[in-house]
């Protein structure tokens, strides 16, 4: 609920009107399931629930704030707990008008968001939606949605979300924390660690790296940075069937034309390969086996 003082659904405005009260002023939607508002920005926080937790940097937007104001609002929601409105979309606007030294902030605030876990669940609902969103977050997402309804597959069900998609985001979760600060690093403007080469940031490339032991994946990362998709592809094979530290001793078995001809069964299964050589290995070609979320 928006504090005493702004519109209320009650108190419905004309949709070309703002009505100032308190120094709060408010449009609405026909639907009341948002309100443009202005509010003091010492009256706001980044919320929580806000999926971008990696490559964050608070002057990003600064300069064009200064020059060219906030083109689209934040989307936040009003705590009255803490008497703030956390935005839960849009941070870099709002830590860039802080930091052009703004006093007021516009903000589209959802009425129909009134808990941190409404919150979650909106935030959630947008990450799979937009395409900006880094893997990082992603594998983030992933990590607290299981944790949320127990696996995978049940969070899939409940939000409506692709399972393979959230598998994919999953396996981000055993990249390396220096890789992860590398990667930071250069979302941020500072030098990745060690290196200037270009790391890898797409979900397809990051999801094969974090395959390899943790204190190769930045190295490697490195490395495979500035190849197109086809000779990232390529080398990857290369590693998996040469590298006598790599994943597993059955992929030193096979040639590249073999193990590309597993990557085209899995794909068309929608499973990894290496869980296509689980199944192989454990039960046999037609082996089923239960719900894995790694």
């Amino acid at each position: 609920m928006i504090p005493e003082g702004s519109a209320t659904p009650q108190q419905e405005p004309q949709p070309t009107s703002i009505e100032q009260n308190n120094n709060i002023n408010a449009t609405s939607d026909s639907q009341q399931k948002t309100r443009s508002i202005i509010v003091p920005i010492k009256k706001t926080i980044v919320c929580e629930a806000n999926v971008r937790k990696h490559g964050i940097k608070p002057t990003r937007l600064q300069a064009s704030i200064e020059s060219d104001g906030i083109k689209e609002p934040p989307n936040a929601w009003y705590n009255p707990d803490k008497d703030v409105y956390e935005v839960t979309s849009g941070q870099h606007r709002l830590l860039g008008a802080r930091a052009a030294g703004k006093k007021d902030i516009e903000l589209i605030v959802h009425l129909n968001i009134s808990t941190l876990q409404q919150a979650k669940e909106w935030c959630w609902d947008q990450a799979v939606l937009q395409e900006d969103i880094g893997p990082l977050n992603k594998a983030q997402i992933a990590v607290e949605l299981k944790k949320q309804y127990g696996s995978l597959g049940k969070a899939a069900k409940k939000r409506g979300y692709k399972l393979s998609t959230l598998k994919e985001w999953y396996t981000l979760r055993n990249l390396s924390s220096e890789l992860i600060d590398a990667i930071n690093n250069q979302e941020t403007g500072r030098s990745p660690t060690g290196s200037g080469n270009i790391i890898p940031n797409s979900i397809q490339k990051l999801r094969e790296i974090a395959k390899f032991p943790k204190d190769q994946q930045l190295k490697l990362a490195q490395e495979l940075g500035p190849l197109n998709g086809r000779e990232f592809k390529k080398r990857i094979r290369e590693l998996k069937t040469q590298d006598p530290d790599g994943l597993s001793p059955l992929f030193l078995q096979i040639t590249n034309s073999s193990y590309q001809e597993w990557e085209e069964v899995a794909k068309a299964r929608k499973i990894s390969v290496e869980k296509l050589c689980e199944e192989h290995l454990n039960n046999g070609p037609g082996g089923e086996g239960g719900e894995h979320d790694g």
